[in-house]
């Protein structure tokens, strides 16, 4: 079998991978991916498009918009009109499950200890939240002179303050068999432990609760009178890191759909000569809540910002339809890949190893997107550009998760691709990929985009 290894893309692929890492990092949230992609992109010379105003466009033009605060669409406009050669899209998702902190959150416990009142986002696995090292990140809405349009600012404490603590194993002796977890009860994060608070009146010592703006406000610079709201979640605070012998592994939270983010915007990014078609890269917030929000893929946004393009270049609604008709998406979310304790868990025939390269995922159910016809173009790029490909099914006996490609190609009748980069534990506090599986990744979508 011949060999997709050397020595100079060893290198490539582990700078490569630590890039990925660095963003990670810097995006806890959504909303933090959000505003470094489009920082990015800023810095790049991509020019931001407001929404609310009339667009003018020319060819090779770079420009992006964002959705609400938590997603973003970026493009490099072709030399010719979209409806000519149509759009080459990258989709992916940039939010995670985990757990977001409710209302007026704090809940009082024994002593003065406070816990932290919080409800599941998406599909996490709870046990791998408990005993880490807890940070909170997210937005937090401020008054505005207007009070239709507040505003917003990001919040990342980065150190731990927070965290879910199990139960002693002499409390709790069934624990190694498999404890069910209720997530009102079980996962709420210890914020504060017993004993005097800062700053409480001296004269109502037991009574007082301390208020949870004025623990935002001391992280932010705003002040607590100001705060009308947020949209907060817990991460790890520790980050990624290269693990294995070789440091062949990656090992960090949200690699599932950070993973397609990073390589998705990187492929965008890289310098080639202008192209007769469009290139987009859509990062939308929601997936893992089933995209029906105006941020989502499921939300007629993307349609329309893919409409005003055309108008922007002198079309209407007929070069609209006719671009779509041209156009093809790959949806980038991650796969699965072989687990070595439970290897019966997967498809006898299709089974995806982690550092063996990118996977085309199907289903007959279209869970995921990909056709018969649609994976041909991704295998014929691959094998054009010696990149490994992998590809991936359910077993018929266990029900898959789905990605944004149905809900998008059901809005937009266009050709469409599923693929990701395989990894272990997907929807854990940390997930773990291939170094290498990324790197060829990031090349597979930088053929899609400029082949």
């Amino acid at each position: 079998m011949k060999s997709h290894f050397d020595s100079s893309m060893d290198m490539k692929a582990r700078d490569f991978a630590l890039d990925l890492i660095d963003f990670i990092d810097r995006g806890p949230t959504q909303f933090h991916v959000a505003a470094l992609v489009s920082s990015i992109l800023k810095s790049a010379g991509f020019e931001r498009l407001d929404p609310v105003k009339e667009w003018k466009i020319s060819p090779c033009d770079c420009c992006f918009m964002p959705l609400g605060e938590s997603g973003v669409i970026a493009f490099r406009a072709g030399k010719l009109s979209p409806w000519e050669k149509g759009f080459r899209i990258v989709g992916a998702h940039t939010d995670t499950p985990g757990f977001k902190i409710k209302p007026q959150p704090f809940i009082r416990g024994e002593g003065n200890s406070i816990r932290l009142n919080t409800e599941v986002y998406g599909g996490p696995i709870y046990s791998t939240w408990f005993d880490r090292p807890l940070a909170i990140a997210g937005r937090v809405i401020i008054k505005g002179d207007n009070e239709f349009q507040p505003c917003s600012v990001l919040l990342d404490t980065e150190k731990p303050v927070a965290v879910i603590p199990n139960l002693s194993f002499h409390m709790n002796r069934e624990v190694n068999n498999g404890v069910a977890i209720n997530p009102q009860t079980d996962t709420l994060p210890m914020i504060m432990s017993a004993g005097k608070m800062v700053d409480e009146p001296s004269g109502d010592e037991k009574s007082h609760v301390p208020d949870f703006n004025d623990f935002i406000a001391s992280r932010t610079g705003v002040k607590s009178c100001e705060i009308t709201g947020y949209d907060l979640f817990l991460h790890e605070a520790s980050g990624g890191s290269l693990t294995g012998m070789n440091e062949e592994l990656i090992s960090s939270g949200r690699l599932d759909d950070l993973t397609s983010v990073h390589a998705g915007l990187r492929a965008l990014l890289h310098e080639s000569e202008p192209m007769d078609h469009w290139t987009v890269l859509a990062l939308f917030d929601s997936e893992e809540i089933g995209s029906d929000t105006p941020w989502g893929a499921g939300s007629p946004n993307f349609a329309w910002l893919l409409e005003r393009c055309c108008i922007a270049m002198g079309g209407g609604r007929e070069h609209f339809m006719r671009a779509v008709a041209a156009s093809i998406m790959i949806s980038a979310d991650s796969a699965h890949g072989v687990h070595g304790a439970k290897p019966d868990r997967h498809d006898p025939t299709s089974r995806p190893v982690i550092n063996c390269g990118p996977v085309l995922k199907s289903s007959a159910a279209m869970k995921y997107i990909t056709t018969a016809e649609s994976g041909s173009v991704l295998k014929q790029l691959c094998s054009s550009a010696d990149i490994p490909l992998q590809e991936f099914v359910n077993r018929s006996d266990l029900k898959g998760g789905s990605t944004i490609g149905p809900i998008v190609s059901t809005n937009l009748p266009l050709r469409a691709i599923d693929m990701g980069t395989p990894l272990m534990a997907m929807h854990s506090i940390r997930e773990l990929g291939g170094v290498y599986d990324h790197f060829w990744f990031y090349r597979c979508l930088m053929e899609f985009m400029n082949k």
